[in-house]
């Protein structure tokens, strides 16, 4: 996580989507429910936020930022699901109001974009991640 930080997320980057692959794996074992908590505690849904909106603007146009994107999503998603702490962590930085942001635009219009399967899986952990915030909070 420290070293995902200290460094320029670049999708191409294989440490880097080595990186949040591990962290991914790690949330979504739930054997281990509190390494989902540790891991936002540690940043994560800051660092997800910081990468949706300095890489949202390129998810159809780089096959590089829409798997970053999918995964750090992912990542969130899982990490809410069931998780208070997780939860609040998302309102207290205001992660939501970015993701209510991008339903409001038409970027995610399925009407005025063509999705592909990866583009259903961020529309989904969207929705996974405003749903899971309600459910708990």
């Amino acid at each position: 996580m420290l070293r995902l930080c200290s460094s320029s997320l670049d999708a191409n980057d294989a440490s880097c989507v080595a990186d949040l692959r591990y962290i991914q794996g790690c949330v979504e074992d739930r054997s281990q429910p509190a390494l989902a908590t540790h891991v936002v505690q540690l940043g994560f849904v800051e660092l997800c936020q910081h990468v949706w909106l300095q890489n949202f603007s390129d998810l159809f146009n780089d096959p590089a930022t829409l798997d970053m994107l999918c995964l750090v999503l992912g990542v969130v998603a899982d990490a809410t699901d069931g998780n208070r702490r997780a939860c609040e962590h998302v309102l207290n930085v205001e992660f939501h109001r970015d993701l209510f942001d991008v339903l409001r635009s038409e970027t995610l219009d399925p009407r005025r974009v063509k999705f592909s399967e990866q583009h259903c899986f961020v529309a989904d952990c969207v929705m996974a991640v405003l749903y899971n915030v309600i459910q708990v909070c």
